[in-house]
């Protein structure tokens, strides 16, 4: 039996509220008020009805649903949204492949609604090499390659 051949995953990992607590602390440096039902909200945003494995339509509903619901009321929403979308991406096996130096006019014709964001993900993912990941290296590697760019 050959195991070098992937199989479609059978389920998706996802990121949990905490975490995307811990994005936006890390982005700003503060400790911002929320509302925890919108961040709640925001959060599930990953997630599909029943047992849905569209990754990258999901990361695109995360990304507009996060950045839409302003669960920080305005205090680096939509670059939590974008680390978050990042992240769980990468939980899954992939990698937006898209420099830094675009990364903010990209999301802002994301959430401004000039370009969709399915396909606008889907034109930059690509497979990712490191199997298996936890959230937080996840969280981690997204914020060293986008933070910067997004908070300046």
């Amino acid at each position: 039996m050959d195991t070098a051949v992937s199989e479609a995953p059978r389920t998706l990992e996802y990121l949990t509220v905490q975490d995307m607590l811990w994005v936006n602390l890390q982005l700003t440096k503060k400790s911002n008020p929320f509302d925890y039902a919108l961040l709640e909200e925001a959060t599930y945003y990953q997630y599909g009805y029943g047992g849905s494995l569209d990754l990258i339509g999901q990361a695109a509903q995360f990304l507009t649903g996060f950045a839409k619901k302003q669960p920080f009321y305005g205090q680096a929403d939509a670059a939590t949204a974008l680390i978050g979308c990042v992240a769980f991406l990468a939980l899954n096996g992939q990698t937006l492949d898209l420099p830094a130096g675009e990364v903010k006019s990209w999301l802002e014709r994301i959430t401004g609604g000039q370009i969709d964001a399915s396909q606008a993900i889907g034109q930059l993912v690509k497979p990712s090499h490191d199997h298996h990941p936890a959230p937080a290296a996840c969280l981690k590697a997204a914020i060293a390659k986008y933070g910067a760019a997004l908070m300046g």
